[in-house]
This record gives C-alpha cells, structure tokens and sequence, in this order.
C-alpha cells in the first residue's frame, strides 16, 4: 500500500512540475509583445459613441448628436520599466470615426518586451507644421488642414444641441494652432496592461455649458482653442 500511495505521488509530482512551467512560460510572455493592437473607443456618458446618434448628457439637461469626431495621434512610443523607449515608425495616425479602420491599429516594434506604457501627442508638432502641406494621413482632403499660417486642425468636433444658439443649434469645436501662445498640441501617457491596448476617449467633459451656449464655436488658433486643448489629455484613458 505504501508503495502505491508513493508511486501515486511521484507521477503528479511529475505532472506538476511539466505542467507549471508551461503555465509559467505562458502568462511570461502574454504581455511582452513586438506586436500592439491599438484600439480607440470614444464614448458620451458612458456610451459607445454613434456619429448622428443622440445621448442626453446630464450637464446640460439635454441631448447631444455628435456627428463628426476626427484628431491626430502623433509621435507614440511604448516605454517599459527598464526605461527603455522605442517609438512607433508611423509618425501620425489620423483617428477619424467616420472611418472605422482608422480605430484599430497593429503597431511592430522591433524589441519585444514587457511595455508598461504608452505615449503620443495629441495633434501636429510644429516642425511639421512648417513644412506645409503633406500627404497620407496628413493630406488636407481630410480637412484637417487650414492654411499655412494656421497649419493643421488637431482635434475636430462638430454636433448639435438645442440649447445651442447656433445656427441650427449646430457647435463646432476646430482645435488647432502651433505657435505661442497658442501651441495646442498635448502630451498623454497612459499605462500599458497587454498587447491589446484600448484607449478610450470620454468626450462628456467638453460639453459643458459654457462650451455649448457661448464658446460653441471655435475656428482658429485663440484663447479658445487653449482652453479646449489643455483638456484634452484628460479625456483619455486605457481600459485594462
């Protein structure tokens, strides 16, 4: 008996010690990743967000339809906590909710390894900017672009209200600019918890009163456009 009741143990001993490490090995590597999967999800109050479909905001007693919704990501790059950095080869990523593909992304990287972090601008930097017009996710025929002067349009979004006292009860927030004092772009860092990064945008805090009844129009580089813009990296976050 004690015989068998030995050799019972020494086989799931066996089995354990076969078993656990490829476990082990798997969850070691379910996060360290040469290949992102980047998706953004924006959202109203708290709900998938539908270009042309109303959502009643709390804050202003009213319902909002949102019907365009276009920014630019720029310059991302993935840091783990050995400090190492690498940056994502595509410079811009033009996010655009009329066109889903625009919402998921595979990022390569070249080093595998455990990422902890991810960063990106919001908007079009300033050297860039000079340079004039560009081509790809940068070409104006995404009417993104102003002119020269006032460069690209970094965050663009247009709805209606009935509180709204413009035309058609319609507001239209252009974000953009890239010269003191009014360089609008914005840095965001957010943590990293897979090879699956999703990223929500909440655009809930930008519709408030002041915004929909007074500032509800914004088209160029101003006073304006800085109050929206530093809001910005608020409105982000990835959902683990």
């Amino acid at each position: 008996m004690g015989k068998n009741y030995l050799s019972i143990f020494f086989s799931i001993s066996v089995l354990l010690f076969i078993h656990l490490p490829l476990n082990a090995q798997k969850m070691d590597t379910s996060f360290n990743s040469g290949t992102i999967q980047l998706q953004i999800h924006p959202i109203l109050n708290n709900q998938q967000l539908v270009l042309g479909q109303k959502v009643f905001v709390p804050l202003l007693n009213d319902s909002v339809q949102i019907n365009r919704l276009r920014f630019y990501l720029s310059d991302m790059s993935f840091s783990n906590s050995s400090n190492n950095q690498e940056n994502i080869k595509q410079k811009f990523f033009l996010i655009d909710l009329e066109d889903s593909t625009s919402l998921r992304h595979q990022l390569l990287l070249k080093t595998v390894s455990q990422w902890e972090g991810i960063h990106f601008k919001i908007g079009v930097d300033s050297a860039v900017q000079l340079k004039g017009v560009q081509g790809g996710d940068l070409d104006p025929m995404h009417g993104m672009y102003w002119s020269w002067r006032s460069g690209y349009i970094n965050f663009k979004c247009e709805g209606v209200s009935s509180i709204c006292p413009g035309r058609n009860n319609a507001f239209m927030f252009h974000i953009g600019g890239f010269q003191a004092p009014f360089n609008t772009i914005q840095s965001v860092s957010l943590p990293v918890y897979s090879d699956t990064v999703v990223i929500e945008i909440d655009l809930t805090p930008l519709l408030t009163l002041s915004s929909i009844t007074q500032n509800y129009e914004v088209m160029s580089p101003n006073a304006k456009a800085m109050t929206f813009a530093n809001q910005f990296p608020s409105l982000f976050r990835s959902i683990q």
